[in-house]
């Protein structure tokens, strides 16, 4: 039995110094996290709608071209892709693009 106590110490004790005792691993997810949180807060200012994006009491949506999807207002992305333009949702579905999973997915 205490073979046993000694054997599941050692392993335990290895396990701890592989991982340098878990302070590697939170200051590294720590680190992901602050990181995550400067990229939305350093995003780009949002593109401005265009006077000629008529829509009706409908906001206009942001097409991402390059992905297929687009962005609802209040969704983070919206506005903010590199390869975007605004359009009205019933014209971005006509041509194929369907709404993100982003912020806004649920509250349609």
């Amino acid at each position: 039995m205490q073979s046993l106590r000694y054997g599941l110490s050692v392993a335990a004790l290895v396990a701890l110094a592989a991982c340098g005792g878990g302070s590697s691993a939170s200051s590294a997810a720590s680190n992901a996290m602050q990181g995550a949180g400067k990229s939305m807060n350093s995003m780009a200012q949002a593109e401005p709608i265009p006077r000629e994006v008529h829509c009706g009491a409908v906001k206009p949506v942001w097409v991402n071209v390059k992905t297929g999807v687009y962005h609802e207002p209040g969704d983070p992305y919206y506005g903010r892709t590199k390869a975007g333009m605004y359009m009205c949702p019933s014209a971005a579905a006509k041509k194929g693009y369907h709404v993100s999973g982003g912020a806004m997915a649920g509250h349609r």
